[in-house]
């Protein structure tokens, strides 16, 4: 019977969660409230906010960092560091996927601090992980390199194969981002053997994202779109909404460069519905500014020029209403476990709003030309 309670309890709590993103955010709170006096004990409500918090975090960032915060203060409540050390890593993981860096990193190193002091391998090596993200983002890749190998080690000895896979993707990347292209290749095909032999859907898709981005940047489309539309399949049978846009992306980069416009336009209109639906920015200012240059291509300028409107209007948006950049950065090419994009600096905003407005005024002169034009032309009949 306590087995029943218990699945029962679980059950409920996935439902809140789904109900959280249907309700205004009073009802949001009252709802999470009204559920999380119903567990049992603190160190049940420490595992179900962190699970849902965690799976939150590509959807609804803003509700997912509710589940944290009231994650880590149940956490404080237990006495326990083992699930202290758990919530610190939520928080972490969140503040990453925001951008904010340095916040970020105090979550995790408090967090690998706990588990060193408890002797928990695995913890230890999430926490390497994780930190080795930030460094990444902190344009640090010897010191990220060197989190990462130690993380490995330690998931070796642990026999954790999904989580060596996971960082053999992520040097990987760092290895790409050093233009160590054939180094890089070897990485991602480590880890989607790892992925084959798991068959585990999610290491096989990032695997074969991040080898069609080494293959598209070596100028081998057809290869790269291969490996682009073999992720496109797994993302698909995993229902994850967000990255199948992602693919679609990438595959109709690799149609533009193989000249199928046709293919490469009804991609990005798929992918601009998802990206719409699920407010996901970063994509549709990728897509935007993907069609403004195929219709350049095409030789339409006009519906160029509306493009590059849309372009500028929805970064300026992004820059001015988010502290981070985006949720993944899968639109601009390669996929990494819980990897998001450095925080936009003052300096780029600015820049950003000189161009918008540079833009605004071309278009303001063109206009007034063709009224001119427009009139002359009468005058002349």
């Amino acid at each position: 019977m306590p087995c029943l309670l218990k699945k029962i309890q679980i059950l409920l709590f996935c439902c809140c969660s789904l109900l959280l993103n249907a309700q205004t955010p009073e009802q949001a709170d009252s709802l999470l409230d009204n559920f999380y006096s119903s567990l049992p004990d603190d160190t049940g409500k420490v595992s179900q906010l962190y699970k849902t918090g965690y799976e939150l975090r590509t959807k609804d960032i803003s509700t997912a960092f509710k589940y944290a915060d009231l994650c880590l203060a149940t956490a404080k409540k237990t006495g326990s560091e083992r699930h202290l050390a758990k919530a610190y890593n939520l928080q972490g993981i969140l503040y990453f996927r925001t951008g904010k860096l340095d916040k970020a990193f105090q979550y995790h190193t408090e967090a690998l601090s706990l588990r060193r002091k408890l002797n928990d391998e695995e913890g230890i090596a999430l926490s390497l992980l994780n930190i080795g993200n930030v460094y990444v983002d902190q344009q640090l890749a010897q010191k990220a390199e060197t989190a990462y190998l130690e993380a490995m080690q330690v998931f070796n000895k642990t026999n954790n194969q999904k989580q060596v896979a996971n960082t053999l993707n992520n040097i990987g990347i760092l290895k790409f981002d050093a233009e160590e292209y054939g180094v890089a290749e070897n990485y991602f095909k480590q880890s989607l053997a790892i992925g084959e032999k798991l068959n585990d859907y999610e290491l096989k898709a990032f695997a074969n994202n991040n080898l069609g981005t080494i293959h598209e940047n070596l100028k081998d489309f057809k290869l790269a779109q291969e490996y682009f539309e073999e992720a496109l399949e797994l993302r698909e049978l995993m229902d994850n909404q967000v990255e199948i846009a992602d693919s679609y992306i990438n595959i109709a980069s690799t149609s533009f460069e193989l000249k199928d416009l046709v293919k490469a336009k009804d991609l990005l209109v798929k992918a601009l519905v998802i990206c719409k639906k699920n407010e996901y920015s970063e994509g549709t200012i990728s897509i935007y500014n993907f069609l403004k240059d195929i219709y350049i291509a095409e030789g339409n300028m006009e519906s160029a020029l509306y493009y590059q409107q849309l372009f500028y209007e929805e970064k300026e948006k992004t820059l001015l209403t988010v502290d981070g950049a985006g949720i993944s950065p899968g639109a601009s090419g390669l996929s990494e476990p819980g990897k998001a994009n450095a925080v936009v600096d003052d300096t780029k905003v600015h820049e950003l709003k000189n161009e918008i407005y540079l833009l605004k005024y071309i278009i303001g002169v063109l206009a007034v030309f063709l009224v001119i034009l427009v009139v002359a032309i009468r005058r002349t009949k």
